[in-house]
């Protein structure tokens, strides 16, 4: 068979990746991502008729084959390659739409909730219930320096220091997340120590200080940066199992390819946690140790008042996590079941 009768033999796989483009552009358009079997038949596709057009140009084959391959080459390069411009749009589209259905599907973020969550609170009820629970995880030392730092009542600080601290806050809290996060190269066995070593300590420190002379000012401090802190360290764990995740269960990729695309989806959920730790930093400065004294001579009383500030954090993020992400997934599903039942 010579070169021409082969380029010709050829040609129902140049169709195929013609009528693979459409696909390929809608699927990018919607920012979902092919199989992993779609995906390796289009790499086929593409590199073998880069391969067919690097014979057809060697062996000088009639122009209207080179000039087929050439313009099929360079619309596959351009649906592969093309820059997704971002506007406004977009922006809005990925904080309201894509990240919170990202969130409500992601099996890895609710597992890390989970992990936070379980082991958190069954250290509290144990700490609370006994007394010789929170010296063994903490030690005493440790538990009687929290203790006296929240022995006194809030005072008030300059602006310039509460500056600071929110400043302080940001840094600390985004440590944490990094830590959570970055661990997760170690096959996500790491993120999972660190998550449950925080769940654990937090957890344990909660349970004791309900018990102690202390626990007014402590739950009073606590209670308004709650949901947006926590809430955070769970989505950089997330973020870090699911890179972890990759190295071991590649779904039929290459390990790179795999830690790339769970990268990917890590984004997002790292971005989410990260204006959150921003969120929680000036309340934490602000709004926690203040004794806002300025709404109680108005009647108010200033635990209920951050404690308003923490019921309506958790409002917003399960209205983002839940009701849009669940929005989202629902308009997805009667879009699916619209498209199958339509009719040809």
């Amino acid at each position: 068979m010579n070169v021409a009768e082969l380029l010709t033999s050829r040609k129902k796989h140049w169709e195929e990746l013609e009528a693979f483009l459409p696909r390929f552009r809608s699927v990018r358009k919607k920012r979902r991502q092919l199989s992993p079997e779609e995906t390796a038949r289009f790499t086929e596709l593409y590199r073998g008729v880069c391969a067919d057009l690097a014979l057809a140009e060697a062996y000088r084959l009639p122009p209207g084959i080179t000039k087929y391959l050439n313009d099929l080459v360079g619309r596959t390069h351009n649906t592969l390659y093309s820059d997704q411009s971002v506007t406004l749009h977009s922006w809005v589209r990925l904080l309201t739409v894509e990240n919170p259905r990202l969130l409500f599907r992601d099996a890895t973020f609710w597992f890390a909730l989970f992990l936070f969550w379980g082991p958190f609170l069954t250290c509290a009820w144990l700490a609370k219930t006994n007394p010789e629970f929170a010296p063994a995880i903490l030690g005493a030392e440790q538990l009687e320096g929290i203790e006296l730092s929240f022995a006194e009542p809030f005072t008030n600080m300059n602006p310039g220091e509460r500056a600071f601290m929110g400043g302080f806050y940001v840094l600390n809290n985004a440590g944490i997340g990094l830590q959570c996060f970055a661990f997760g190269a170690l096959t996500a066995i790491g993120t999972i120590i660190l998550t449950l070593f925080n769940a654990v300590t937090l957890g344990t420190v909660f349970g004791h200080m309900s018990t102690t002379a202390s626990a007014p000012q402590f739950f009073e401090f606590v209670t308004a940066h709650g949901p947006f802190e926590l809430t955070a360290i769970v989505m950089a764990a997330a973020a870090g199992i699911r890179i972890g995740k990759s190295m071991v269960l590649t779904q039929g990729f290459t390990r790179g390819d795999s830690i790339r695309r769970a990268a990917m989806k890590s984004i997002p959920i790292v971005s989410t946690a990260t204006v959150l730790f921003c969120l929680a930093a000036p309340i934490e400065a602000f709004i926690s140790p203040n004794p806002l004294h300025d709404l109680a001579d108005l009647g108010l009383d200033p635990v209920l008042v951050k404690r308003g500030v923490a019921l309506t954090c958790t409002c917003l993020l399960l209205l983002y996590i839940v009701g849009l992400g669940g929005a989202a997934s629902l308009g997805d599903h009667w879009g699916r079941l619209f498209h199958h039942r339509r009719p040809r």
